[in-house]
């Protein structure tokens, strides 16, 4: 109950950061997904949060709902910790299936975002080594050169350590280290992202109050559950791969700071917009990168993407559909 109580105020936090975000906004403008009638949904997001205190199931559906709304409403909400919060708190319920499923995201998550990133030669060259920087002005030349392949096993390694019953105990210092670590790089950095600390607080906190009373073998604890539970479970673990194939959003298969995620460019610079009224990233997905240009550009003007993926990788461009009459 008390990681409970922690998870729900993180996610207050993260909700009041961000509120922005929830409001029907016209700066940048809002990129629906579909034609719904829009206004804020900050106080009843909020209420279906505190609500999971005394009502757990109940309001996490309620919660499920004004989410699913939202993001219809505006897909610039698909932001991952909003999803992973759901998790989070399922993972403190008293059923068993619950509580597998709620670690199993956890996981998952650490397993991906360390591997994908080990799968990114952006983040191992340039992003890794800028995060050191931050917080280590004076790092010599050898620290950074290994200072990425470093962080992203971190992550990876923290997913083995949790799945082997002998090494449990030693998650609750790892996740806190490792957590408190990324707080420090984007605490130093210029883009700090504020609107994933709550969330990374919370997720410092998982190793001691998620796994450390875990006991028994990950593999027979899958066998055990219910047929729901391990296909949700799977869907989770191999999501990731539908990315590849532009099936499943960045966001949502745990591609977090991987870098190799499709980068968008235009004169007009709009997808910074999202950073500075909105206190979060645009999704990096083509359809929204379209989305905003075209509500936002000037004719004449040109977006370009740049795709990395194997099966996908390519530059394309896309002229602004705005006439100088239209202007």
């Amino acid at each position: 109950m008390r990681y409970r109580v922690l998870v729900v105020l993180a996610h207050v936090a993260t909700v009041v950061i961000t509120w922005p975000l929830w409001t029907a906004h016209e700066l940048p403008p809002m990129l629906p997904a579909l034609p719904l009638p829009s206004f804020g949904v900050g106080v009843p997001l909020l209420l279906t949060i505190v609500a999971q205190l005394w009502f757990p199931k109940r309001a996490l559906a309620a919660y499920a709902a004004v989410l699913l709304y939202a993001c219809s409403c505006d897909e610039t909400r698909l932001q991952p910790q909003f999803f992973s919060f759901a998790f989070l708190t399922i993972a403190t319920w008293p059923e068993r299936g619950a509580q597998f499923l709620g670690r199993a995201h956890v996981v998952i998550l650490w397993l991906w975002a360390g591997a994908l990133k080990l799968l990114s030669p952006a983040f191992i060259y340039l992003l890794g080594p800028l995060f050191v920087r931050q917080v280590w002005h004076d790092a010599p030349e050898w620290v950074l050169a290994i200072a990425g392949i470093l962080l992203a096993l971190g992550e990876y390694l923290l997913a083995l350590l949790v799945l082997s019953p002998q090494n449990r105990r030693y998650a609750g210092a790892a996740a806190f280290l490792m957590h408190v670590g990324i707080l420090s790089t984007l605490a130093a950095g210029r883009n700090e992202n504020a609107s994933i600390w709550p969330w990374n607080f919370a997720l410092a906190l998982s190793g001691a109050a998620l796994f450390m009373p875990w006991e028994g073998s990950a593999w027979t604890d899958f066998q055990s559950q219910s047929r729901f539970v391990k296909a949700l479970t799977l869907t989770l673990l191999l999501s990731p791969f539908g990315w590849y194939f532009g099936l499943v959003d960045a966001y949502l298969s745990n591609h977090l700071y991987s870098v190799d995620v499709p980068v968008p460019d235009a004169p007009s610079k709009p997808f910074r917009a999202t950073w500075k009224y909105l206190h979060v990233p645009i999704p990096p997905e083509h359809r929204l990168f379209h989305r905003l240009f075209d509500a936002t550009c000037r004719p004449g003007e040109v977006l370009t993407v740049r795709e990395t993926r194997t099966f996908l990788a390519g530059t394309t461009e896309r002229p602004c559909p705005r006439t100088a009459r239209a202007r």
